[in-house]
């Protein structure tokens, strides 16, 4: 969860301007106000430092720059696509107290601006700036805002940001800053917001944090932190906001939690965190979001739970035990997120009395019995996720009253009896899975039929995604009749895919393009075989030689002699050069002819 809204800072008056053109001219007009000097030479400044933004002659009476007589005093020029490094003369305008140049595309680091002691706020979020947070930022003893959210900054906190004594909002999330939280973060008694999430710190939550009393956002959530969540955490008497999740953060949850009375949100999600549900939690009176899911949660789900909760969030965890059905009595309840735990039992069938739920999903536990029939008076669902447990019985036909549901999810569960015609009435639903339920018969009703993808999964009835297709009426998908014709839709479709895709590819082919692979390994094959070819012919013109130099024996010098007086003619295994491509055949019949008939022409030295 984002922290707070960045708040407004407060702002001098600006200097009133008269009107230089009135409607009824005085006799003796007073001249137009000329700006101090100081002011005159701080839009020289400004202009420089923004050459895309048009401030006019004088600068004061440009929208965003606020002047008093001393000189400029607040610059804001939010979403203004300004770009490039921010302006190191910005750090001339020692009267200034307010600078905002947040959501812009300002690049490079963040200049030297430790001279503008007067400054109250710094927002420069949402830029591309990087480099290391300056250490400077500690001289800025007057500052109560300091915002460098969204941007690029890397390296360490520096504990500098300690000695800024009047902070009440310090936001450096979204960055990339490692090492461990400072401890002298914890100096700054003002201090109501601490936003330090989305970056990759490392370590243990300080416990001198915990003297922090005046916060009301602790956002510390998406980094690397280690340990246990402080047992003191309950001193935050103020905290609004407790979002820590996204960590690996280990042990229990604090009891002492349940001494913030003032929480809204608690975030503790994706952690390693074990335990119980502390029941502490049930008496925060302003608890409206409940993140606990993703952690090694244990025991049962807590009777007694704030009814202001608005989202409940505990799955995946270790939960077991039923269902409270106190759960019931969260009537502003609008998500309850239970699945991949232990639950058992039975759904409790009050839960249909949650008139305002949006999103339910008990799936993946082992809960059992009948899908409750009150569930048809939850007439703002969206989804309903049931898949992966033992539920038995008929599809109770009441969920066609659902006429807002986008998704219902059955699968996996042991359910008979046909689907309800009740359910063509869902306009909306475009997932609806009842895949393994190999008890379910009948038909799809009719108006289901606008479906367009007929899919199977497992055993049992089919599931859909967007709708079954016209003629996908399967009875029942454990039938031999139904699997074939589940089977057969499936090949048809796939042969339809294939189709269309060799016709692309032949579309595609051009003229004169390069032959595809299976001709270019074709050819490769018969370059081995007249390789193979030559190497045996080779080795049958030497056999020939050696036999043919036994018999001549004693006659060799004659032939010696003969031979000398004949034009030296390459041998057959030592070519006079390597031949070009389409002429190995030619050359391997020249041989061996050559090797064949021996007495028809004298062989050469070099073929001895």
């Amino acid at each position: 969860m984002d922290p707070a809204p960045d708040p407004a800072p407060s702002q001098p008056a600006p200097v009133p301007v008269p009107d230089p053109s009135p409607s009824t001219a005085p006799d003796n007009p007073a001249p137009a106000p000329v700006p101090a000097p100081t002011a005159v030479a701080d839009c020289a400044v400004v202009a420089a430092a923004f050459p895309s933004v048009s401030f006019g002659a004088n600068c004061c009476t440009t929208a965003g720059i606020q002047c008093t007589a001393t000189g400029i005093s607040s610059i804001t020029l939010a979403k203004r696509s300004l770009s490039g490094p921010l302006p190191a003369s910005l750090g001339q305008l020692t009267t200034l107290t307010s600078l905002s140049l947040q959501e812009n595309a300002f690049n490079g680091t963040i200049p030297d601006l430790g001279k503008l002691t007067a400054l109250t706020v710094l927002n420069l979020a949402n830029n591309q700036l990087g480099g290391p947070v300056p250490a400077w930022i500690g001289s800025l003893a007057q500052l109560t805002m300091l915002s460098l959210k969204n941007n690029r900054l890397e390296g360490t906190i520096p504990a500098a940001v300690g000695s800024l004594s009047k902070l009440t909002t310090l936001d450096l999330s979204n960055n990339q800053l490692t090492g461990e939280p400072p401890e002298s973060i914890s100096r700054i008694g003002s201090l109501t917001t601490l936003a330090l999430n989305g970056n990759q710190l490392s370590g243990r939550i300080p416990q001198s944090y915990m003297q922090l009393t005046g916060l009301t956002a602790f956002h510390l959530y998406n980094n690397k932190l280690v340990g246990a969540i402080p047992d003191s955490i309950g001193s935050l008497a103020r905290l609004q906001t407790l979002a820590l999740a996204n960590n690996q953060l280990t042990g229990s949850i604090p009891a002492a939690i349940g001494n913030l009375k003032n929480l809204a949100v608690i975030s503790l999600f994706s952690n390693n965190l074990s335990g119980s549900i502390p029941s502490s939690l049930g008496t925060l009176p302003s608890l409206k979001y409940l993140y606990l899911g993703q952690n090694n949660l244990t025991g049962i789900i807590p009777s007694s739970l704030p009814q202001s909760l608005i989202e409940l969030d505990l799955t995946q965890n270790q939960l077991s035990g039923p269902i409270p059905a106190a759960l019931s009595q969260l009537k502003s309840l609008a998500e309850l997120q239970l699945t991949h735990n232990q639950l058992t039992g039975t759904i409790p069938s009050s839960l249909g009395d949650l008139s305002g739920l949006f999103v339910l999903s008990l799936n993946n536990n082992t809960l059992s019995g009948s899908i409750p029939r009150s569930f048809g008076n939850l007439s703002n669902l969206r989804k309903l996720r049931l898949q992966h447990n033992l539920l038995t019985d008929a599809i109770p036909s009441e969920l066609g009253r659902l006429s807002q549901l986008t998704t219902l999810q059955l699968s996996a569960n042991r359910l008979s009896g046909e689907i309800p015609v009740s359910l063509a009435q869902l306009k909306f639903l475009v997932d609806f899975r009842v895949d393994r339920n190999s008890r379910l018969s009948g038909e799809f009703p009719a108006g289901m039929n606008s479906l367009s993808v007929c899919k199977t999964s497992g055993t049992g009835m089919c599931s859909f995604y967007n709708s079954p297709p016209s003629g996908c009426h399967i009875p029942s998908c454990a039938k031999a009749l139904n699997i074939g014709l589940i089977v057969g839709c499936s090949i048809g479709g796939m042969l339809v895919i294939f189709a269309i895709v060799a016709v692309v590819l032949t579309k595609l082919r051009r003229p004169g393009e390069a032959r595809p692979m299976p001709e270019t390994l074709q050819r490769y094959d018969r370059q081995r075989q007249n390789f193979e070819e030559r190497r045996k012919a080779r080795s049958l013109a030497h056999r020939q030689r050696r036999q043919d130099g036994a018999e001549t024996g004693g006659a060799f010098a004659a032939l010696r002699q003969f031979s000398l007086s004949r034009p030296v003619r390459p041998a057959a295994h030592e070519p006079a050069q390597r031949p070009m491509r389409g002429e190995h055949a030619d050359q391997q019949r020249h041989q061996a002819a050559a090797v064949a008939a021996p007495e028809s022409q004298p062989l050469s030295i070099v073929s001895l």
